[in-house]
C-alpha cells in the first residue's frame, strides 16, 4: 500500500522531479517506508511505499523491467497464481513483490493484464517504448486516483492535497458538489470533487496517454453490471456452499502479507464473518473494536461473543474517552479526507485505525461493502415490498409482512405505514424540493444557485444494488475507509469486495439475499462458526458516533462556526441558525445539517478557500 505522484509535461517545462518530490512529501503517511522519483523526458514519477510484501528494498518503487516502469498503490491478491503461470511462458522473478507481477502480466497480456487482476490498485504505467503512459483503477475504485490538468501539464496523484504543490493549481470550491453535500448529505457521486477542476478518476476505468501530445483515451476495461443478466440456476444449498467457496478464497488470499495483518471487529455480522472465517483457515489475528460507555452506541457484547468463540485478542478503544480535543480530531480528518465528513461516524473508524496503529498491525481486514449487493439495508425491504405491492403478489406480501413482524415485534399496521410512507411521501418531496429547491431559505444563493437535487428510484432489488455500488454508498465508504486506514499507515482490505464474490451475488435471486426476513441471509448460512447470536442479530450499528449529544456538549464552538458559515462563507441563512437554536433549547430535534455545515467551514479553512 502505497501513495503515487505523476507529471507529464510540455517539453521545455523545468522542476518537473522537484515538483513530484513536493508533491510525495505531502503523502509521506501513505508510504512511510520508502521514496523513490523517476524521469524519462517530460514524464515524472513518485512514490511513496509502505511496505507489505517483499520487505526489501528490490521491490521499492518506481520499479523497472521489460523495459516499463510503473508506480502502483494496491495490493494485487492473486499474485501468487498470476506468478506461476508467467512462469510456464518463460519469465523470470527476482523479487517476491507484487508488482514484478504486473509489470510481466503487462508485458505478456498487454492492457487486458487489469482483467486478470483480483485485488485493488491505481497505477501509472510508462512505456517508454511506445511513449504511452497507462493509467488504470481497479474494479471497484477501492485505491483512489485524482487528476489535474492545465496547458502546461497534467498531474495525477493519491490524494488532492498533492495538487497544493502543482503549479497552475488553486483550491477553489466547486458549489455545485458542496451544495448538494450540505442539502443533501450526498458524497462521493461522480467523478467531480469539492476542488474545482479536480476529477476522479473512475472504477474499472484505464487512461492510456501519449506522452508527447498529452491525448488520453479513456476505456472501461469493466463493469459488473452485465454480470447481472446472467441469471443463476443453483438452488438455495448449492448458492450458499459456492459463497462458501468465494468469500473463503477471498479473506484467504486477503492475509498474504509479510507483515502484522488484524482485522476490524464491530460485533455486525459482515466483521464477524470475516474474523470468523479467518479463524476457520487457521489464522491467529488480533481484532480491534470502537466502544462507547453508552449502550445506545456499542455492540461490545457481539464483538466480545466472536473474541470468546475465536481465541482471537480483542483489543478496544473507547471513542467517549479519549482526551484530546475532537475538534482538531475532526479537522484533521478532513484534511486527511480532502473534502468534509458528513457524521461523527468517522470519528470511530479513525479510532478503530489509531488503535490498530499503536498495537503494530501493519494490515487489517475490514468488512465494507456487502451490505450494498446482500440487501444489508432497509432499502432493500422497501424495494420488495413495492415490488411485491405493484404486481398484486399479496400472498408474497403478506409473508414478507408476517415474518418482519415477528421478526422485530412490530404491528403490520405499522410496517405497512412505514412503506407506503417510502413509496409515496418522501419521494413525493423529493420532487417538490427539486422544484422549489431555490426557495429553500435554510441555505445562502450562493449554494443553492448551484444546487441540484438528486432522484434515485431503483425500480428492482439488483438495481438498488448497482446505485449502492456505483453511485449512493460505496464510493464514499471506500473514499473514507482508504483516508483513515492510510493517515495511520496502514493498509485496509476488503475480502467483500472481491469481484468474484460480488458477480455471484448478483446473479443470484432476491429471496437468497433477503430471506425469512433476514438482511443477507445467504451470508448467515454460509460462515458455519459464526455464533447464534449475531446470525440471528437484527439490528444493524456499523460505525456510530453519539452526535446529537456531542453537538450539545459543544454548542458554544458550533454557534461560532455555524456563525462563519453565514457571515464569511455564505452557506446558510438566519432561518438555519434559528433552527439551530430552536434545537439548542430542545424545541426542534437534531439534524445532521448542523454537523455538515461545520464540516464544511473546517474544509474551507483547512485549505485555505475563500
Amino acid at each position: 500500500m502505497c501513495g503515487i505522484s505523476g507529471l507529464i509535461t510540455i517539453s521545455n517545462f523545468d522542476n518537473g522531479s522537484s515538483i513530484v518530490q513536493n508533491m510525495n512529501n505531502r503523502i509521506i503517511h501513505r508510504g512511510p517506508d520508502a521514496e523513490g522519483i523517476f524521469e524519462s523526458g517530460n514524464v515524472h514519477l513518485g512514490h511513496r511505499r509502505l511496505s507489505i510484501l517483499d520487505l526489501s528494498a528490490a521491490a521499492n518503487q518506481p520499479f523497472h523491467k521489460h523495459g516499463f516502469t510503473i508506480v502502483y498503490n494496491g495490493e494485487i491478491y492473486n499474485y501468487l497464481e498470476l506468478k506461476e503461470d508467467l512462469k510456464k511462458e518463460g519469465y523470470d522473478f527476482l523479487t517476491d513483490s507484487d508488482t514484478e507481477v504486473i509489470l510481466s502480466a503487462y508485458h505478456f497480456f498487454g492492457k487486458d493484464c487489469v482483467e486478470k487482476f483480483n485485488g485493488m490498485w491505481s497505477f501509472l504505467l510508462l512505456d517508454t517504448q511506445n511513449e504511452t503512459l497507462l493509467v488504470s483503477r481497479d474494479q471497484f475504485g477501492i485505491k483512489p486516483l485524482y487528476y489535474f490538468q492545465t496547458a502546461d501539464l497534467l498531474s495525477f496523484g493519491s490524494e488532492i492535497k498533492q495538487f497544493l504543490e502543482v503549479p497552475g493549481f488553486k483550491p477553489q470550491l466547486n458549489k455545485k458538489i458542496a451544495a448538494t453535500f450540505l442539502v443533501e448529505g450526498s458524497l462521493n457521486q461522480s467523478q467531480e470533487t469539492f476542488f474545482d477542476s479536480v476529477f476522479e478518476l473512475q472504477p474499472g476505468t484505464n487512461l492510456t496517454i501519449d506522452t508527447k501530445t498529452r491525448v488520453i483515451n479513456s476505456h472501461v476495461w469493466y463493469s459488473f453490471i452485465k454480470e447481472t443478466h446472467k441469471k443463476n440456476a443453483l438452488s438455495y444449498e448449492q448458492a450458499v456452499l459456492r459463497f462458501d467457496e468465494l468469500f473463503e478464497d477471498a479473506v484467504k488470499i486477503r492475509m498474504r502479507s509479510d507483515v502484522r495483518v488484524g482485522s476490524c471487529l464491530s460485533g455486525g455480522i459482515d466483521s464477524s464473518a470475516i474474523v470468523c472465517k479467518a479463524k476457520e483457515l487457521g489464522a491467529n489475528l488480533e481484532t480491534v473494536t470502537s466502544c462507547y460507555s453508552d449502550a445506545k452506541f456499542d455492540e461490545q457484547q457481539f464483538s466480545d461473543l466472536v473474541s470468546n468463540t475465536t481465541g482471537f485478542k480483542s483489543n478496544k478503544i473507547y471513542g467517549d474517552k479519549i482526551e484530546l480535543d475532537r475538534f482538531e480530531i475532526i479537522k484533521k480528518m478532513i484534511y486527511h479526507q480532502d473534502q468534509p465528513i458528513a457524521t461523527g461516524s468517522h470519528f470511530s473508524e479513525y479510532n478503530v485505525f489509531s488503535e490498530a496503529r499503536k498495537h503494530g498491525f501493519i494490515v487489517m481486514l475490514d468488512g465494507q461493502g456487502s451490505d450494498e449487493y446482500l440487501g444489508g439495508y432497509p432499502e432493500f425491504q422497501s424495494i420488495l415490498f413495492q415490488l411485491f405491492l405493484k404486481k398484486f403478489q399479496f400472498k408474497k406480501l403478506f409473508h414478507l409482512v408476517n415474518k418482519e413482524s415477528l421478526l422485530y415485534r412490530r404491528t403490520h399496521k405499522e410496517i405497512i405505514f412505514r412503506e407506503l410512507k417510502s413509496m409515496f411521501y418522501f419521494p413525493i418531496l423529493k420532487q417538490i424540493k427539486k422544484v422549489l429547491g431555490k426557495e429553500n431559505k435554510e441555505y445562502a444563493n450562493n449554494l443553492l444557485n448551484n444546487y441540484k437535487p438528486t432522484f434515485y428510484k431503483p425500480k428492482s432489488f439488483t438495481e438498488l444494488s448497482i446505485l449502492e455500488l456505483v453511485k449512493t454508498s460505496l464510493p464514499y465508504q471506500l473514499h473514507s475507509e482508504d483516508r483513515n486506514s492510510m493517515l495511520f499507515s496502514i493498509e485496509s482490505r476488503l475480502p467483500f469486495l472481491d469481484y468474484r464474490l460480488v458477480e455471484f451475488c448478483l446473479t443470484l435471486p432476491d429471496s437468497y439475499l433477503y430471506r425469512e426476513a433476514y438482511t443477507k441471509k445467504i451470508l448467515r448460512d454460509a460462515v458455519k462458526s459464526l455464533p447464534t447470536p449475531i446470525k440471528e442479530r437484527k439490528d444493524k450499528m456499523g460505525f456510530v458516533s453519539p452526535d446529537e449529544q456531542w453537538v450539545k456538549e459543544n454548542k458554544k464552538i458550533f454557534v461560532e462556526v455555524l456563525t462563519k458559515a453565514k457571515e464569511k462563507y455564505g452557506f446558510v441563512s438566519d432561518l438555519f441558525l434559528e433552527q439551530f437554536q430552536l434545537f439548542l433549547d430542545g424545541k426542534r430535534t437534531y439534524e445532521p445539517k448542523y454537523f455538515r455545515a461545520l464540516s464544511l467551514v473546517y474544509f474551507c479553512e483547512e485549505f485555505n478557500i475563500q
